[in-house]
């Protein structure tokens, strides 16, 4: 069967036109910690603010989960036009790692890639749920879906659209996600799937665009204060942010470094709003704007029976 990319198929670069941005909504209190009060309250913001910029479809677990989210949102007047809710059965709200990852063509046909899904290396259980979400939004959007049967999670690549691929050895190397691959056979895989033409593990600063010219480094600052939940520190990042259609929200953490992270990334998004939103309790589920989204390119759906679909 012929792969994404023997087909034309690529991943986009996050900053390229969405059609939609799916997220989940949290649930599962004990999940949580204590904290779903507050991680909702800190979805709710996310959520009313990529509304007022492009659609957003929200995966709620169940009835108690949808009515939860209608509620909020509807206190803070976000625009439920463009909110869709998918009643989706899910173990997980991080649907960067457990949802799809989406590939576009030449044509601009959009379909999606399938990757098995094993919470983390094996970290949680159970994942049956969120190993089968990508099918389940294949058959929503009536759109053309390559099943891989590989471990892959979307937060583990940046793509610049250019076929570089930004990633870590850490965590698509790991026995815990494909023991029989090497880093050759890695490489391959995310060439076929993907489209990527340069991988590139480590060593930003040699890292080259396709032109051969050197990409610009630029230091964001990290929260000064340390953040723990039950005597576990937690990794607040302002680096997770979420581009879109004309806005980056960018998490905060009631930190003195909060505007200067801020200031540091306005100008590098021309066009775009720099906003920052409150991420103190999404957190202390190890994630923040980022881990909870995914992104589906704009362009028309390829058909579900599509060669190699």
């Amino acid at each position: 069967m012929p792969s994404p990319a023997e087909l034309g198929f690529s991943m986009p670069p996050e900053w390229e036109p969405h059609a939609a941005t799916w997220t989940s909504w949290p649930f599962d209190d004990v999940l949580w910690e204590g904290q779903l009060e507050g991680v909702r309250d800190d979805m709710a913001g996310l959520v009313a603010t990529v509304a007022r910029y492009e659609s957003v479809v929200v995966n709620v677990r169940d009835e108690e989960a949808e009515r939860d989210a209608h509620r909020r949102l509807a206190a803070l007047a976000a625009p439920q036009e463009r909110i869709a809710f998918h009643r989706l059965p899910l173990n997980d709200a991080w649907f960067r790692d457990n949802g799809p990852i989406f590939v576009r063509d030449a044509a601009g046909r959009v379909a999606l890639t399938d990757w098995r899904f094993n919470a983390w290396g094996g970290k949680y259980a159970p994942w049956d749920d969120d190993d089968r979400a990508p099918r389940v939004v294949a058959r929503r959007l009536r759109m053309q879906r390559f099943e891989i049967p590989y471990v892959m999670e979307g937060g583990s690549l940046e793509v610049n659209g250019e076929g570089v691929c930004l990633t870590t050895r850490s965590c698509l190397l790991a026995r815990e996600r494909n023991p029989e691959l090497d880093e050759h056979e890695v490489e391959t895989l995310l060439r076929r799937t993907l489209g990527v033409r340069r991988h590139n593990l480590e060593a930003l600063r040699s890292l080259r665009a396709h032109d051969g010219v050197p990409y610009r480094v630029v230091a964001l600052p990290l929260p000064r204060r340390r953040m723990e939940l039950g005597g576990t520190r937690l990794p607040p990042s302002y680096a997770n942010f979420y581009i879109g259609n004309g806005f980056v929200v960018v998490p905060l953490y009631e930190d003195e470094n909060d505007e200067a992270a801020l200031t540091t990334l306005r100008p590098l998004f021309p066009g775009r709003d720099v906003i920052g939103l409150g991420s103190t309790h999404l957190i202390t589920g190890g994630g923040a704007f980022h881990c909870v989204t995914q992104q589906q390119p704009a362009g028309e759906p390829a058909p579900e029976d599509a060669p190699g679909g």
